[in-house]
């Protein structure tokens, strides 16, 4: 019964609220304070304006789809961006001033 109970009063918990329980539970857990601070401001940019008053126990799959999708299309973006973005720097920093950059292979005379 009090197992029951513990599992019903859970599944009547807010989302923004098991969430900073959790965080406050685990804080020993966390490697840094940056990484706490991260951790839960991730929650709070992202997930906080959809599922932050939902009870825990009525969040779907579709739910969190809804809150993760946008963040799998965005990311990627931002890292190619920026890997690209200091491949160029960098290919631009080992040529000489002037020389034109070499593209594909010369042609034969």
């Amino acid at each position: 019964m009090l197992a029951e109970r513990k599992s019903e009063a859970a599944a009547k918990m807010t989302f923004r609220d098991a969430a900073r329980q959790y965080h406050g539970e685990n804080a020993a857990g966390w490697k840094s304070a940056i990484q706490a601070r991260q951790w839960l401001a991730g929650l709070e940019s992202h997930a906080f304006l959809k599922l932050g008053d939902l009870p825990t126990g009525r969040i779907s799959a579709a739910d969190m789809i809804d809150v993760l999708l946008p963040i799998w299309q965005e990311i990627p973006k931002r890292r190619v961006r920026s890997v690209t973005g200091s491949a160029s720097a960098s290919i631009m920093r080992t040529q000489k001033v002037g020389a034109p950059a070499k593209r594909g292979r010369a042609m034969a005379v």
